[in-house]
C-alpha cells in the first residue's frame, strides 16, 4: 500500500510541476542561475543524504551487535543455571522468570526492550534463592553473574540506541534541499 501512495505521489508531482515549468513563466531567463543552484543543492543534498545513510547503517549494525549480545547472555544463563547442584527450586523460578522475560522480550519492537525491566528485575531477584554448596557452585553463580551482566549491559544500549533518531531540524534541511531540487529541475 505504501509503495502504490508513493508512486501516486510521485506521479501527482510530475504532472503539477510539469503544468508549472510549461505554463507558467515564472523563472524565464534565469536559466542559468538556477543551473547554479540546482547544482549546488544537489551536491548538498547528496552529501547529507550520504551521511544519513552512514549513520543509520551503523546504528542498525550496532543494534545487531547488541541483540547478539543480549541473546548471547540469555543462552549462558540458561545453561548456568543447569550446573548449579541441588537448587530445583531456584531453577524453577528462575526459568520462570526468563520465560516471562523472554516472552516480554520477543513481543516488544527492541528499541522498547526497557520495558521488560520489570521481568528483568524479577530475574534479578530469583539470584537470592540460590544455595552454594561447593566451589564449582560458587564458579557458576560467578559466571551466571556474568552473563548477567552482559545481557544488562545489552538491554542499557538497546535502550540508547532506540531513542536516537534524526533531528526535526535535519529532516527541514533534507526536504528543503529536495524542494529546491525539484523545483530547480522543472523550471530550469
Amino acid at each position: 500500500m505504501k509503495r502504490l501512495n508513493s508512486w501516486i505521489v510521485f506521479l501527482l508531482s510530475v504532472i503539477f510541476f510539469g503544468f508549472l515549468s510549461f505554463k507558467l513563466p515564472f523563472f524565464e531567463g534565469l536559466t542559468d542561475l538556477l543551473s547554479l543552484v540546482l547544482s549546488v543543492t544537489s551536491i548538498l543534498f547528496g552529501l547529507l543524504i550520504g551521511f544519513f545513510i552512514t549513520e543509520m547503517w551503523n546504528k542498525y549494525s550496532s543494534v545487531r551487535k547488541e541483540v547478539s549480545n543480549l541473546e548471547t547472555g540469555l543462552m549462558g544463563c540458561i545453561y548456568r543455571t543447569e550446573l548449579l547442584s541441588e537448587n530445583e527450586e531456584f531453577k524453577k523460578n528462575f526459568k520462570n522468570s526468563l520465560e516471562k522475560y523472554l516472552i516480554s522480550y520477543i513481543l516488544l519492537p527492541w528499541q522498547y526492550v526497557h520495558k521488560g525491566d520489570r521481568y528483568f528485575n524479577d530475574l534479578i531477584d530469583c539470584l537470592d534463592e540460590i544455595k552454594l554448596k561447593n566451589s564449582k557452585d560458587d564458579w557458576t553463580y560467578g559466571a551466571l553473574l556474568d552473563s548477567l551482566a552482559k545481557v544488562s549491559n545489552a538491554r542499557s544500549r538497546l535502550n540508547i540506541l532506540g531513542k536516537e533518531k534524526l533531528f526535526v531540524s535535519e529532516w527541514i534541511i533534507l526536504f528543503v534541499l529536495l524542494g529546491t531540487i525539484i523545483i530547480s529541475v522543472f523550471f530550469t
